[in-house]
């Protein structure tokens, strides 16, 4: 009997060890597995952030640029050179050490061209002061700016500049920062312009030793500005020709490498903003859109070109978030060439401009003012309804590859194409590699994928399939598995050349899907 038991028990084990070793050499599973999934909607075509839904759901590409029509730079100018004062006395004499032997305040003329400035805030502002000492001893100078005033305090600075020498004289140089300082330049009475009002004092230093001054000892003092950035700006700004020529990058159109499209019902808005407590005159000389790539250029053909605009000044709020109200004229510029100027897929806009700054003189008595950081301003809006047909119109995209290297024996590629547009779709799909280099295609030559169908309105309901399946290759499955992208390149024709309407919910959506045989 236990004869009989330990057979039946060594023919068990060897029977389970068959079939084990049969089980890790030949076992096989097939696995359904996605490797590209790609969703290329409206707004990855135009870019999302130009997509506006209409109350239809329709979309149309909103284009906003601003463009800054005056550099303020253009209409101030500064002699760098505030004040040179020579301090001497006219007979021989003998100071103490810590006695004064100089004060004097200086009222100074800045150069600002056609510019009578009665108050400015510095944005940003150097000045250099220069002392120069002929008298043998050490000198303790005072430079007080009666017209720099920060948190109600004026700006001063003490300096010692040493002894002369019996060679040489001896010489100092400060820097004095200005930054967001208020300059007062109305003058000592209040009833100037240009003005720089300050008072220095000169000591023998009370370090020093007693000095024998005579006539041909002299203290120099220089100051000059280096740098003068102002942020704000009163008085009579002057009469100034204005000439000026802006760009601004458009992106919208940057996915489209090649083709053409046809647009219908667009429409257009230049809105001039004048941010100048000055009146002035101007006129848009042109206005154009750019394709750099093409180097094509389409200047605007509507009456607004050449024609002289009025602009009255603008007003100050008193507001110090938004501290003025400005002038705006708006112009429609619908009833134009507008179509062509877009359907070139311009990457840039262009506009150049001419006018007078105060045509008429000092009519506001001196009331004039500017604010830096705002000038004389254009908002450019172009509102395009995407009702349009496409002419080989090339539109990339890029998408990720997720698909693991363990244990694939064979299988094959299949790819599902389900086309939410009226467009037909010449498609190819690269493999790339970290620097977006092409490393293999999917296929021989472009896939035709073809437009979904339309109802009676022009809509499209139901996305048409297409299925195609590849055969596994060792190489484009390495291909696979050693990059992480895919480039998806594709040229859009409209079904029969035919104006549509897009909606916001079209679409193409793609999915490789790989049906593997996995060894394990």
């Amino acid at each position: 009997m236990r004869i009989k038991i330990l057979i039946i028990i060594s023919i068990i084990l060897a029977v389970s060890t068959f079939s084990c070793n049969k089980r890790e050499t030949h076992w096989q599973t097939d696995v359904l597995l996605p490797i590209v999934s790609s969703e290329m909607g409206v707004g990855d075509i135009f870019g999302a952030e130009n997509i506006a839904s209409n109350p239809d759901q329709s979309v149309s590409i909103v284009v906003e640029e601003d463009i800054d029509l005056l550099n303020l730079d253009s209409v101030i100018n500064i002699d760098d050179t505030i004040a040179v004062d020579i301090f001497n006395v006219p007979y021989t004499f003998t100071i103490p050490p810590g006695q004064k032997v100089i004060q004097k305040e200086t009222s100074s003329k800045v150069n600002f061209g056609k510019m009578e400035l009665v108050h400015a805030k510095a944005k940003r502002a150097k000045m250099k002061f220069y002392v120069t000492n002929s008298i043998k001893q050490p000198l303790l100078v005072k430079y007080e700016l009666f017209c720099a005033t920060k948190d109600g305090a004026i700006y001063e600075v003490e300096e010692r500049v040493e002894a002369a020498t019996a060679t040489e004289h001896a010489y100092v140089e400060k820097e004095i920062n200005l930054d967001s300082y208020d300059i007062d330049l109305s003058g000592p009475n209040k009833n100037s312009f240009n003005v720089i009002y300050a008072k220095t004092t000169v000591w023998i230093h009370p370090d020093g030793d007693t000095a024998n001054v005579s006539p041909t000892d002299t203290v120099l003092i220089v100051s000059t500005f280096d740098e003068f950035v102002p942020e704000y700006a009163y008085g009579y700004l002057g009469t100034h020709n204005l000439v000026a020529n802006a760009s601004s990058a458009i992106k919208v159109f940057g996915n489209f490498s090649s083709g053409s499209f046809d647009l219908d019902n667009m429409s257009a808005y230049i809105d001039v903003y004048n941010f100048l407590g000055v009146d002035l005159t101007m006129e848009i000389n042109d206005f154009a859109t750019k394709n750099s790539n093409a180097n094509t250029n389409i200047s605007l053909i509507h009456s607004i070109i050449g024609s002289t605009l009025n602009m009255q000044r603008a007003s100050e709020s008193g507001i110090d978030d938004y501290p003025v109200y400005a002038r705006n004229y708006k112009y429609d510029i619908s009833n134009s060439n507008l179509d062509q100027m877009v359907e070139i897929m311009p990457d840039s806009l262009l506009v150049s401009v001419s006018g007078i700054i105060n045509p008429l003189g000092n009519i506001s008595a001196g009331n004039d003012f500017i604010y830096f950081d705002k000038g004389l301003d254009a908002k450019i809006k172009l509102d395009i309804p995407l009702n349009f047909s496409a002419t080989d119109l090339l539109i990339e995209d890029y998408a990720s590859i997720n698909i693991s290297d363990d244990g694939i024996k064979e299988g094959d590629f299949n790819i599902l194409f389900k086309n939410g547009f009226p467009f037909d779709f010449n498609l190819q799909m690269y493999i790339v590699d970290n620097s977006n280099s092409i490393v293999d295609s999917l296929f021989d030559d472009a896939t035709f994928i073809g437009g979904a169908d339309v109802d009676g309105y022009g809509i499209v309901r139901n996305k048409k399939d297409t299925r195609l399946r590849m055969k596994f290759t060792n190489k484009l499955l390495e291909s696979l598995q050693s990059n992480d992208k895919m480039l998806i390149r594709a040229k859009i024709n409209s079904v029969d050349q035919k104006k549509y309407k897009l909606y916001q919910n079209y679409s193409l959506d793609i999915k490789m899907v790989g049906d593997f045989v996995y060894d394990i």
